[in-house]
């Protein structure tokens, strides 16, 4: 067991008598308050003179304690144990974050946490408070009781909201005798152009879609809230055959500094079957329709006494029409692909652009 002298030893302080208590280092280089051991001016108190005083160890927990000699009772000590049951230390004692973008998150800043003292720490509560008290925000891992000597880490974000200085601190409600205690925290909002246009994908949305040809596609996507401030157009490449690609927004789109915007794309397929009754599918038959249309009006009306010959004079031509259009209407080709749109998996790609700043986020379709 190391033993020695206190730290100091002195009278109580403004009582012109022997001395009656002591300090002790604060290891800093400074000491704590004055520890009275006896007090001559009370009258609840019998006088004697202390023997003298020793500093050691004398429960277990790494800390010393005062062993006081009572000159006046021969054989008598007195155990002073100076520590207080509950304490805590934070370090650093101030969290500055410098310059940072008017709603760019800045990197994390660690508060750290311990428990210095004899008995559990009981936390109540973890804040920020002061008059920028919403540029900041904290989590943290400490538990509700911190162990003896054990500790816990506070993680600060400054996020400013405004040019200039901002001030708060982070706060920590405990069963500490100094509760609650706080830690400054400081940052310098800064105006400027941040290149992060942040276009991704909305919480809850996602990047593939799958859907049967004459079904819509919806994208759920947000941009904004990175820094950069300002309007961006909006393209959609990639889109299937017989597919159309929109926004919910326009082609265009308000670019927040300080908060996402939502919107949505769509992508809009067309059915096959439908597809294969339209107009269009037809017009490569009508010549069909037309030699049925001669042969209605021309046939009834021949006359019926001509001669086998003059008859196949008349018909020739209706009989030439016939056969080009079985041959594909003399060399030109009335084939198509197949309409509607196709089956299959397509690469998409979003991009919005403002000026020189611009970002892409890639999207897939599947159509069945």
């Amino acid at each position: 067991m190391a033993m020695g002298s206190p730290d100091a030893f002195g009278p109580l302080p403004g009582v012109d008598s022997p001395c009656c208590g002591f300090y002790l280092r604060n290891g800093d280089g400074t000491f704590g308050p004055y520890i009275s051991v006896v007090d001559y001016t009370s009258n609840n108190i019998t006088q004697f003179s202390p023997a003298f005083f020793l500093a050691a160890d004398m429960t277990g927990d790494g800390k010393q304690d005062i062993i006081m000699g009572e000159g006046s009772i021969p054989g008598v000590f007195t155990l002073i144990n100076t520590t207080t049951p509950v304490t805590v230390n934070l370090s650093p004692g101030s969290l500055g974050f410098g310059p940072q973008l008017i709603g760019v998150p800045s990197s994390v800043g660690n508060i750290t946490l311990i428990n210095t003292g004899n008995l559990p720490l009981t936390i109540s509560s973890i804040g920020i408070k002061g008059a920028n008290s919403g540029d900041f925000s904290q989590t943290t891992n400490c538990p509700d009781s911190v162990p003896v000597d054990s500790g816990c880490t506070i993680r600060v974000t400054f996020t400013p909201t405004a040019v200039g200085h901002r001030n708060a601190a982070a706060t920590i409600t405990d069963n500490a005798p100094n509760s609650p205690q706080s830690i400054r925290l400081s940052g310098i909002g800064e105006a400027g152009k941040s290149s992060n246009l942040a276009l991704s994908v909305a919480p809850g949305g996602s990047s593939s879609a799958t859907v049967a040809a004459g079904v819509m596609a919806t994208y759920k996507l947000t941009i904004g809230g990175a820094g950069f401030s300002g309007t961006a157009s909006l393209t959609c490449t990639g889109a299937p055959q017989a597919a159309n690609c929109s926004f919910s927004s326009g082609a265009t789109i308000n670019v927040s500094a300080s908060s996402a915007t939502p919107f949505n794309v769509t992508v809009i397929t067309t059915s096959r079957s439908m597809a294969a009754l339209s107009p269009a599918s037809t017009g490569s038959h009508s010549w069909l329709w037309t030699v049925a249309l001669i042969g209605i009006v021309i046939l009834p009306n021949a006359k019926r006494k001509e001669c086998a010959a003059w008859r196949i004079i008349r018909l020739s031509p209706l009989l030439l029409l016939v056969l080009l259009g079985a041959c594909g209407g003399g060399g030109g080709s009335t084939s198509t692909s197949p309409p509607g749109t196709p089956a299959g998996t397509y690469a998409l790609t979003v991009t919005a652009t403002s000026g020189s700043v611009n970002q892409s986020l890639p999207l897939t379709l599947t159509v069945q």
